[in-house]
């Protein structure tokens, strides 16, 4: 604040010394005064300058912090929420609001407002200066405000709306930009290029037009103020004028009055920057507080404990669960599953197999009844330490933008060599691995381009598997296996899952085959437990389920099989 009063009042140095000069020094040829008022001028000029940088640069260190802060707040905050918060927000607006929206506030903060605060305390110079010199001066100074202010008056109602509407179609963008370059190769294969260009090509012209309204109504409202100041300043030449013709006034002094009104058409005419500055920082801080305002649904209770001891006992008591209350996902699930026991869950789709694994490790929480892990209800267990003890490897693949070392250690930074190697030996992605010739520190590319899905899956399992969970919950990890690499996986995923509960989602016959039993999902409820043979013999629904589902997987296989070894050489020599 008080480089901005000396950068403020620096400023008003130069016209005050003109007068001088003019009434002083000029009338009667005092060179040597003169000379002094240059000097001093000079003096004034670098000491601005010096104030100047200064100003900007702690500005522009505190802007750097102040938007630092707020994506780092954000951020933080947003990974707290659990899987419900993103199926219904979406990821596009999201990073509008840490990206763009805490951009506004920063360029609000550290340029708008402080020029905003220099222009006053500049202004209140001015004000000092002309009740001192003429009282008729002060008055007509007086006499912008009210023009000033209606004007600004008109001007926020009319570009409040536009600018609402243009963070919004803002947010639109960034979803459309996001959604298409994450999915670019179906993009590609359905030859959607125009389609998705179109979408983008609406929505970039719908934020042309709301940036076009707003530049209309500034272009129309910040012009009336220049016009209010040279109608004052007409006044001020008129008064000065009589006054000097009466002999009351000095002609330094008017031109000192007049370079001081010069100064004023600036900062006033700049007032419709800093309202519409203003007004869009308004609307960035709402929005940005929409998010750090909403508490996230699942978190860690006042009771919950961390988990030291897991023997892997999981109970699932009358359960139901549902994303809306017309939408029934679950009902009345009872299942107990005995440590070091593999389920397998089975079901035509859409009848929550994936929703009831994902309960297990807190994404989404039941609706009614609980869900207990070693008799404890993981509502009780703080969620870092519930899901340091859940290993998930689902279908959904997502590897990031590294190596495939950094890939592996994702859950589990503190892992060993022996065990990064030991976890691909058990993926079946050792001798992969060793082709390479950057072996673990090959980078995939974004999203795991470089891989095969086979590949891709076994690097998923390996991440899950160095962390060395005691609860491990699958998605088919072998959906995009090859038939040979397959049943290599298999038998080497059953050795390591040896004292672990595992709850596997099944797509595969030998998921079927090696369970220890076998959870039979119909519209939302258990329909039958037991074995292969067990429901094979005396579940009708899941004999027609068997027959439908898994009898054409087995004319699928070797098909399968030389399409995936073929796509893992190609990938290879890719790489």
């Amino acid at each position: 604040m008080f480089l901005l009063v000396i950068s403020s009042f620096i400023i008003l140095v130069p016209p005050f010394l003109l007068a001088v000069a003019v009434d002083e020094f000029i009338p009667l040829n005092n060179l040597t005064g003169i000379g002094i008022l240059c000097l001093v001028l000079i003096g004034v000029g670098i000491t601005g300058a010096f104030v100047s940088y200064l100003l900007k640069y702690w500005t522009d260190y505190i802007g750097r912090v102040i938007i630092r802060e707020i994506r780092l707040e954000l951020f933080i905050h947003v990974n707290r929420f659990s899987f419900g918060f993103f199926d219904e927000t979406r990821t596009g607006d999201i990073i509008s609001r840490i990206i763009s929206d805490s951009q506004q506030v920063m360029n609000f903060l550290t340029n708008s407002l402080i020029n905003l605060l220099r222009n006053v305390v500049l202004l209140i110079g001015i004000l000092l200066i002309m009740i001192t010199w003429n009282i008729y001066f002060f008055l007509i100074v007086l006499l912008l405000f009210p023009l000033i202010l209606i004007n600004l008056y008109l001007y926020v109602k009319k570009v409040t709306p536009s600018n609402r509407l243009t963070m919004e179609i803002n947010s639109k963008l960034t979803s459309a930009t996001h959604n298409t370059l994450g999915g670019l190769r179906e993009v590609k294969l359905y030859a959607r290029e125009e389609y998705v260009g179109d979408i983008f090509n609406k929505l970039n012209q719908e934020y042309y037009d709301a940036v076009k309204i707003s530049t209309k109504y500034q272009a129309f409202y910040q012009p009336f103020i220049p016009l209010i100041v040279s109608l004052s300043t007409s006044l001020i030449i008129l008064f000065g004028g009589l006054a000097i013709i009466n002999g009351s006034f000095s002609i330094g002094i008017l031109i000192a009055s007049l370079g001081y009104f010069a100064m004023l058409t600036k900062p006033l005419s700049s007032i419709t920057t800093f309202v519409s500055a203003a007004n869009l920082a308004k609307i960035a801080t709402k929005r940005i507080f929409a998010i750090l305002d909403k508490v996230p649904k699942i978190s860690d209770s006042a009771e919950a404990i961390e988990l030291k001891k897991l023997d892997g006992k999981i109970e699932y008591k009358n359960v139901n669960f549902h994303y809306n209350e017309k939408n029934k996902i679950l009902s009345n699930i009872n299942l107990t599953i005995k440590p070091g026991e593999v389920v397998a869950f089975v079901g035509p789709s859409g009848v929550g197999k994936t929703t009831m694994l994902h309960l297990l490790p807190r994404f989404y929480d039941v609706v009614d009844g609980e869900i207990c892990i070693d008799d404890i209800n993981i509502k009780h267990i703080k969620l870092n330490s519930l899901r340091k003890k859940v290993g998930i490897s689902m279908q959904d693949i997502f590897l990031f933008d590294g190596s495939i070392r950094e890939n592996i250690v994702f859950g589990r930074e503190d892992a060993t060599i022996e065990q990064i190697q030991n976890a691909a030996r058990i993926a079946q992605l050792d001798e992969f691995i060793s082709s390479l010739p950057d072996n673990y520190d090959t980078i995939i590319g974004e999203r795991g381009v470089k891989l095969s899905g086979g590949q891709a899956q076994r690097l998923t399992l390996a991440r899950v598997l160095v962390t060395d969970p005691k609860i491990l919950i699958l998605d088919e990890p072998t959906a995009n296996v090859d038939a040979a690499t397959d049943e290599r996986l298999i038998n080497a995923v059953k050795r390591a899952m040896k004292g672990r509960s595992t709850l596997i989602i099944a797509h595969r016959l030998w998921t079927i085959y090696h369970a220890d039993k076998i959870v039979v999902l119909r519209d939302g409820n258990i329909e039958a437990i037991g074995t292969h043979d067990d429901l094979i013999q005396n579940s009708s629904f899941y004999q027609e389920f068997f027959a439908t589902q898994f009898s054409r997987n087995i004319g699928n296989i070797q098909k399968k099989s030389d399409k995936d070894l073929q796509g893992t050489e190609n990938n290879r020599r890719a790489i």
